[in-house]
């Protein structure tokens, strides 16, 4: 490969020249915009997210100070999952060994 044809290629065509100047120019005013307004990124720290728990989890949570402080410092999606994974059983055995199991969960760690 000659030097010519490397040194083509790392010069940018006008497209591209174009292609990023417009985007350079969108996302800018895209960003000043949100930033303006605060449509965007106010609303994600706005306020705590919260999991509404299934009275059985609520109880086994009350029940223990150390679990209580674990489920609090997991993740809001952590949280969600094993809270749904506990409401959305179908029978009650199920039911039952989800929360054993999220419990002994948090116990563990």
């Amino acid at each position: 490969m000659s030097s010519d044809t490397t040194r083509l290629t790392q010069v940018p065509s006008k497209e591209s020249q174009a292609v990023r100047a417009m985007y350079a120019s969108w996302t800018a005013a895209r960003l000043s915009g949100e930033q303006r307004d605060g449509e965007h990124w106010g609303d994600l720290t706005a306020e705590p997210r919260e999991v509404e728990l299934p009275d059985d989890l609520a109880r086994a949570l009350r029940s223990k100070t150390a679990r209580l402080k674990k489920w609090q410092s997991l993740s809001y999606t952590r949280r969600r999952e094993m809270a749904e994974a506990i409401e959305s059983a179908k029978k009650p055995a199920t039911r039952a060994r989800r929360l054993s199991s999220t419990i002994q969960s948090l116990d563990d760690e």
